[in-house]
This record gives C-alpha cells, structure tokens and sequence, in this order.
C-alpha cells in the first residue's frame, strides 16, 4: 500500500499556476483554500499541504493583482476569514 507522492516545491508552484490560469480563464471567484482543494480533487495521488499551495497562490497572486486583472478582497467566513480573489 502506497502513500500519496510529495511534490518539490517547484513542481508544487507549476500545479498551482495551472490552475489558476484555469481560475482566471473562467473568470472565478476563489480563495486559496479553494484551490487546495481543486488540487486534492484533481490529484489525489500527491500530498499537497494547504500552507505550501496558499503560499504559492498568495505569491503568484501578487503580480496579477499589481497588474489590475484581478482584485483582493477578505471575506468573512464565519468566524474566521480569508482572502478571496475577484476578477476585475
């Protein structure tokens, strides 16, 4: 019995730029948190650790919201919030 395949952490940054150009393609409105799990979904032979694919999502992110294609926003989840990209 197998255990699910690590990532490096550049290999890990690939699988998250790829989705998120899927994300932006479409034109959705997500967290981080939302592409972990669209991650898990889509691969769940690999370990993904949400800290490792928020941190490469919040640093990808930076340059498409300087570059004013997408928003930043908090969003109240119940007791606890995230950040939540908006296109513009």
């Amino acid at each position: 019995m197998g255990g699910r395949a690590t990532l490096t952490q550049a290999d890990l940054e690939l699988l998250v730029a790829d989705h998120l150009n899927q994300q932006m393609a479409a034109q959705a409105i997500f967290t981080a948190y939302d592409v972990t799990l669209g991650l898990r979904d889509a691969n769940p032979h690999l370990h993904l650790p949400h800290d490792g694919v928020r941190s490469a999502v919040h640093a990808q992110m930076d340059a498409i919201v300087n570059g004013k294609l997408y928003d930043r926003e908090t969003a109240a989840f119940g007791s606890t919030t995230a950040l939540r990209y908006v296109p513009r």
